[in-house]
């Protein structure tokens, strides 16, 4: 993916997010935090009829609330155990892995990030929260 369209895709999920929900999540939501710099990223995944389907809400910068937008967006609708496989292989990609996982979508363009390792953990965050929220205990 080009750079130009990749950051293209990381600003409209930054300034357009159709999965956020200010102070609307239940107390299922999962908060998965970045210690070294403060941002947040609350997720929410509930059974619906058609799939899960995924919210969030957080602060912090656009890698990390972007981020928490394209997991939510790609994830949204899947069975539980396709969320939950997807969202562990597209976090392991971002955390280093070479090969990009299929049926990433525009999680791809948060690949931009992982020459910058001081971003990787923000753009990490939906992920982590996903999967926990999706009840996965195993750490990476």
């Amino acid at each position: 993916m080009e750079d130009e369209l990749a950051k293209a895709i990381i600003e409209e999920a930054y300034r357009n997010p159709k999965f956020r929900r200010e102070g609307e999540l239940g107390d299922g939501a999962v908060l998965v935090t970045n210690p070294l710099c403060g941002d947040e990223v609350w997720i929410e995944a509930t059974e619906g009829k058609n799939g899960m389907e995924f919210r969030f809400d957080g602060q912090g910068c656009a890698i990390s609330q972007a981020g928490a937008e394209i997991v939510c967006a790609l994830l949204d609708k899947r069975s539980r155990e396709e969320a939950l496989q997807l969202a562990r292989t597209v976090e392991s990609w971002l955390a280093g892995g070479e090969t990009i996982p299929e049926n990433a979508g525009e999680a791809v363009a948060l690949g931009l990030i992982k020459a910058n390792p001081d971003r990787v953990k923000c753009a990490l965050l939906g992920c982590e929260a996903t999967r926990l929220a999706l009840g996965d205990v195993a750490s990476r």
